[in-house]
């Protein structure tokens, strides 16, 4: 029985939903489907101070709210891909992405204790930003289990290597 310590913090930046200018359907760029030439986006890390530009294809209109892992007492990011095994997501550092969707994974075993600080720094304009204190949660897990829900693209690898474990083949239909 441990006690396990996360520093979650939500900021907001640009986020690019193709970052490879390729749609992954369609195998097309993102100018042929679009029309549109890439955009040049700065991203700011709160903590780090680090400023990047950055291309992107397929930007969202609105900044995205982005959760990041960070070492104990905000000292920097702990960034950390969410799936490693996946060689097209971006680098999550201040290198690349700055963060990870659907973000950070907490993971735990039976009877540990799971403590989480959270901290709001959404700076998006015309957000209302009032200061607050850090958030702790705490809460005892009685299984193992992650705490985020699998997002659908890892539901349907994980359908894929379920059914490459069963002998009787891969099932009919997959799950959303």
């Amino acid at each position: 029985m441990a006690t396990v310590e996360f520093w979650i913090q939500i900021e907001s930046n640009p986020w690019d939903v193709a970052p490879r200018n390729i749609d992954r359907l369609t195998g097309q760029t993102m100018q042929q489907i679009t029309g549109q030439a890439p955009v040049l986006k700065t991203l700011i890390s709160p903590v780090t101070g680090v400023v990047q530009t950055r291309t992107m294809f397929r930007p969202l209109s609105q900044d995205a709210l982005i959760l990041r892992r960070y070492t104990p007492n905000w000292a920097a990011p702990d960034d950390r891909k969410v799936n490693p095994w996946d060689l097209n997501e971006p680098d999550p550092t201040d290198n690349g992405t700055m963060g990870t969707i659907p973000g950070a994974v907490i993971e735990c075993n039976v009877g540990d204790e799971v403590i989480v600080h959270f901290r709001n720094q959404d700076t998006r304009s015309g957000k209302a930003r009032r200061p607050a204190p850090t958030a702790c949660i705490r809460m005892a897990s009685s299984s193992r289990r992650r705490l985020t829900a699998p997002s659908r693209s890892r539901r349907r690898t994980q359908a894929n290597q379920s059914a490459l474990r069963q002998p009787n083949g891969p099932p009919s239909a997959y799950p959303d």
